[in-house]
């Protein structure tokens, strides 16, 4: 029988594993970063289009890409000093303070928010890069230029069909606001789901944490 070294470690001791280091978690970084790639993509496609068609437009003119779709849609060159789609025409100074600070809030707002959230962080850069996209224009132009033109009363005879000339950042405003209305949407009927299960259930335990039998002690 071997006598044990008082100096020497148990032998399990030496063979112990590592430690191992815990998982990291996705970097909140990363979700942030959505953002500000959509918005880059966004505001990149709307002043590279604008390029296009103030190199190869006169203003006022108009071109027809699609000869057979002549009647509905045709590129137009012109310009608003308001909002998207002609908007408020004499707010252009107002507006351009209003793409800055809502920019900044929608920045802030996205280090808030928890890790994830792809969804809102999508339409929150979708919204940031059309704001900045023509804010981009007030500050190089002094107004916002525009150039898809759709005018669908050909087809169906009511006053929104013809609508206001419009632009990429334009769309990515509205793109925004629908995925962020439909956000709202699901939350909404996700937590009328839950009060209508538990509703349905009222039996249902509130408590939580294990039961101690007490019996076991003894």
């Amino acid at each position: 029988m071997n006598e044990l070294n008082p100096h020497e470690a148990p032998a399990h001791d030496a063979a112990a594993p590592a430690t191992l280091a815990p998982e990291r978690a996705p970097t909140a970084g990363r979700a942030r970063g959505l953002l500000y790639a959509v918005l880059l993509v966004i505001l990149a496609a709307d002043q590279f289009s604008k390029y296009l068609i103030e190199a190869n437009l006169e203003l006022f003119d108009s071109w027809v890409p699609f000869p057979a779709v002549g009647d509905y849609f045709r590129i137009y060159h012109t310009f608003n000093t308001g909002a998207s789609f002609g908007l408020f025409p004499n707010g252009g100074l107002f507006f351009a303070v209003m793409a800055v600070v809502v920019s900044l809030a929608i920045f802030y707002y996205n280090h808030t928010l928890a890790g994830g959230q792809r969804l809102l962080r999508l339409a929150l850069g979708l919204q940031a890069g059309g704001a900045l996209g023509n804010f981009v224009d007030r500050v190089r132009l002094g107004h916002v230029t525009d150039f898809l033109d759709f005018n669908l009363q050909p087809l169906i005879n009511v006053p929104l069909a013809d609508w206001p000339v419009f632009n990429v950042a334009d769309m990515a405003i509205v793109g925004g606001v629908i995925v962020l209305a439909g956000i709202m949407l699901r939350e909404e009927a996700r937590l009328r789901a839950a009060h209508e299960s538990q509703a349905h259930d009222p039996l249902t335990p509130t408590t939580t944490g294990s039961h101690v039998d007490k019996r076991s002690t003894s």
